[in-house]
C-alpha cells in the first residue's frame, strides 16, 4: 500500500509542491490507527505554511483517494529547513 500511496503523491501532489521547490515523502502507515506518517522536504521543510498545506490540502486529497487513511502525521524536522518557501 505504501508504494501505491507514494506513487499517487508523486503523480498528483508533488507536482504542485514542486512549484514551490518542495516535495512529500511517505514514511509509514499504521493500519491499526489509519495514520499516515509523512515527511516534507525541499522548501516545504521549515515553511510557515506547511501545516496548512499538509492538513487542508494534502490530507483531503489523500483521504479522498485512500479512505483507510484517517490522519496525517508530519515527521518533518521543520527547524532544520534551510530554504523554506515562507520564512517563519
Amino acid at each position: 500500500m505504501l508504494e501505491e500511496i507514494q506513487q499517487f503523491v508523486n503523480d498528483y501532489i508533488n507536482p504542485a509542491l514542486e512549484d514551490h521547490n518542495g516535495h512529500l515523502t511517505i514514511e509509514s502507515f499504521d493500519k491499526s490507527t489509519g495514520e499516515l506518517f509523512v515527511k516534507m522536504g525541499g522548501s516545504c521543510q521549515g515553511c510557515s505554511a506547511s501545516t496548512q498545506t499538509l492538513h487542508l490540502q494534502v490530507k483531503a486529497c489523500l483521504i479522498d483517494e485512500f479512505p483507510q487513511i484517517t490522519n496525517l502525521v508530519d515527521t518533518t524536522n521543520h527547524a532544520e529547513g534551510q530554504n523554506p518557501f515562507f520564512g517563519k
